[in-house]
């Protein structure tokens, strides 16, 4: 990371944009406030907190700037899962059934590694980003457990700073505006430009402190909370089989406890933007809790939209790189039509190349845009991304009509009674719910392949048969 990598980190648009409204709104105000005193001698205690409030701003954003993660390698065998709250299943299930790092953790084809608890991928940064909030154009970075500090700081100081250039740009806009004070035409349009734009920014990023307070106070991420609502809203219904075990968020640890979390245990230090070092497991707030539940209802949640999800065919060829927003926008113009260009994704949001003839399996549905993958890929994952729907025609049936067929009470070998529906598998008089999912070709629970299907047996690849039970 050389003088080089430092520039490249600070030629985006958001951070341009960002440093450039700063520099300006305080120029301004040390210009007219100031070095012209235009309302006459300003005392150094003023000079002194605005420059301290200057300082305190830049030195938050820029942490926050350079605060990156890089690629890991997170692979965790059995003996590490079994410490973190995932034991050996074969009490239950019986001989040769067991969690592996497949059954409770997402793989990331990109970083080829497991994502670590509470990490999620982020296709801007290329990583897999730890207790990743939200990716910030705005400090060309993403908002994580290592800068969530340091942004929070960020966003604090602005308004801060802001108001108080605003209350000294004030007699100014105002004596202006009443012609009061006669000044030339560029200094009158620079100098109220920069106490709107003061105005303006404590309104703008006041809600966005609200928002980091509110995930500082329950120790969750944007990530986190979706998920989380998500998981409330399976639970709902009166036939879920999770409907009697709401789900535990397991890293709210109580206001001062999720504080100290983040901005560490002095108080006196909570004003500086310190970096804290790299973390895989967190503290939780129930000893029954494990650090896998959250990946292990997400892994679920998306298990249930590929269950759900439609197949469709390309019938039209379909580019989905393009190296500027503006370029792209210009050739949907040409080539898709004013809809759906006036209806695109955001330009962060990743576009699937499709050729003609592609099979697709769909998850996400717009009026004119459709996101998915290609079913050959059997990935769950990765690749996927937006694509216009003229390009497509949907196919009848689903896209894993064969898991669905399975649903029903089936006895283990244990005589233990397990319940299999929509993609889980519960034990009866459990809350223990599993994923049964698809990948290389066939359906897999806890890392055992479904070799043979019969009429009321399920066979696996350990030798366990399985017989189904009464359905009612």
């Amino acid at each position: 990371m050389g003088a080089l990598w430092v520039l490249r980190r600070l030629a985006h648009w958001g951070v341009i944009l960002t440093l450039s409204l700063v520099f300006g709104i305080y120029g301004a105000t040390v210009w007219y406030v100031f070095w012209k005193e235009v309302f006459g001698e300003v005392g150094w205690g003023v000079k002194v907190v605005l420059f301290v409030e200057l300082i305190m701003l830049l030195w938050s954003y820029f942490v926050s700037v350079y605060t990156v993660e890089t690629r890991r390698t997170y692979n965790p065998g059995e003996d590490e899962l079994a410490e973190h709250g995932v034991g050996d299943l074969r009490k239950m299930f019986g001989k040769g059934w067991k969690v592996t790092a497949n059954d409770v953790l997402q793989y990331c084809k990109i970083c080829s590694s497991y994502k670590e608890p509470r990490a999620h991928h982020c296709s801007q940064c290329g990583v897999c980003v730890s207790k990743m909030d939200h990716h910030c154009p705005w400090i060309n970075n993403c908002v994580n457990a290592r800068d969530h500090k340091s942004f929070t700081l960020f966003v604090f100081y602005v308004p801060v700073g802001c108001s108080h250039t605003a209350y000294l740009l004030f007699p100014f806009a105002s004596r202006v505006f009443n012609g009061k004070l006669t000044m030339s035409v560029g200094h009158t349009i620079v100098g109220n430009w920069c106490f709107a734009m003061s105005v303006a920014l404590v309104i703008a990023v006041t809600f966005l402190l609200k928002q980091q307070l509110d995930s500082l106070r329950h120790n969750m991420t944007q990530v986190e909370d979706y998920i989380l609502t998500k998981a409330e809203t399976r639970r709902s219904g009166p036939t879920d089989i999770y409907t009697p075990y709401p789900f535990n968020y397991p890293y709210d640890l109580g206001t001062w406890e999720n504080v100290k979390s983040v901005f560490g245990g002095n108080p006196l230090l909570w004003w500086f933007p310190t970096v804290p070092g790299h973390r895989v497991y967190w503290p939780l707030n129930n000893p029954k809790a494990t650090q896998f539940d959250l990946t292990m209802e997400q892994l679920s949640q998306k298990t249930e939209k590929n269950q759900s999800s439609k197949r469709f065919k390309a019938v039209r060829d379909f580019n989905g790189n393009c190296s500027s927003w503006c370029l792209c926008c210009c050739r949907n113009c040409i080539t898709l039509g004013l809809r759906e260009t006036a209806a695109c994704p955001w330009p962060d949001e990743k576009r699937l190349t499709i050729t003609q003839g592609d099979q697709l399996i769909v998850t996400r549905f717009r009026t004119h845009w459709l996101y998915g993958r290609r079913q050959e890929t059997d990935d769950n994952y990765e690749p996927a991304g937006w694509f216009p729907r003229q390009c497509v025609e949907s196919i009848p049936g689903s896209p894993y009509p064969e898991l669905s067929k399975l649903a029903g009470v089936y006895i283990l070998p244990t005589k233990e009674e397990v319940i299999l529906e929509h993609t889980r598998v519960r034990f009866v008089n459990s809350k223990e719910a599993y994923s049964l999912s698809k990948y290389d070709g066939k359906a897999r629970l806890l890392g055992l392949a479904l070799q043979k299907v019969n009429k009321g047996t399920l066979e696996w690849e350990n030798g366990d048969v399985w017989v189904r039970g009464k359905t009612d």
